[in-house]
């Protein structure tokens, strides 16, 4: 079981911005359970339950733009930001400050569609590897959940792959393509390489298809 810090990336059609009535703008989200993430050389989904961690009172989760601290959106500690768990996955709700600029070209892109995927970052409590001899599959059964962030393009980046290749299990390896090469002193970092070869050609693939089917 790996500690890593990780990200994980998927589009939501459930993203959008909305104007309350008192005039305040918000957005709502959805991270969905049991939905594969794209782009990396195995298949990955959040099991329901699966952020039971923050939803404590004292949970201290963040609402950003692309993962970047300093553009911080809303907060649970704060108020600001809302967590429930529902049967198809997490639902986030953040109420924004109209004297956040971050926040009003967020809003305004996602009204254009500009913004169209829900990244967040953890690192896993508890997961589980298996292979059913088509691939091999990580469920993440427990983590700890300290961001979520709107994202331009939900794929995994090639910095967030290098970080969530560090988790697979020393087993799982070999099936990922049979990246592992039992020949080379630094085994670690080649397998490494070229698994990242491999997703950055999955990546041009998603982000082909992803606008095809948005060109209409």
């Amino acid at each position: 079981m790996s500690k890593t810090r990780e990200n994980f990336y998927l589009p939501s059609k459930e993203l959008r911005a909305t104007t309350n009535a008192d005039g305040s703008r918000s957005i709502t989200g959805l991270i969905a359970y049991n939905k594969e993430s794209s782009g990396l050389p195995w298949t990955e989904t959040i099991a329901p339950g699966a952020f039971t961690d923050a939803l404590k009172a004292d949970a201290d989760v963040l609402l950003l733009r692309d993962h970047k601290q300093e553009s911080l959106l809303a907060r649970t500690l704060s108020k600001t930001l809302v967590l429930e768990d529902t049967p198809i996955g997490l639902k986030f709700t953040a109420n924004l400050s109209s004297n956040n600029s971050v926040a009003l070209d967020t809003i305004d892109s996602i009204e254009r569609k500009d913004l169209t995927g829900v990244s967040f970052g953890f690192s896993a409590n508890k997961d589980e590897w298996s292979e059913d001899g088509t691939g091999v599959m990580r469920t993440l059964l427990s983590v700890h959940l300290y961001e979520i962030s709107v994202t331009s393009f939900a794929a995994f980046p090639d910095s967030s792959v290098s970080l969530s290749l560090r988790s697979v299990p020393e087993e799982y390896r070999s099936l990922l393509s049979g990246y592992a090469d039992e020949n080379n002193d630094d085994e670690d970092d080649e397998w490494a390489k070229r698994s990242r070869m491999r997703v950055a050609l999955e990546q041009a693939r998603t982000y082909a298809a992803y606008i095809s089917g948005h060109s209409n």
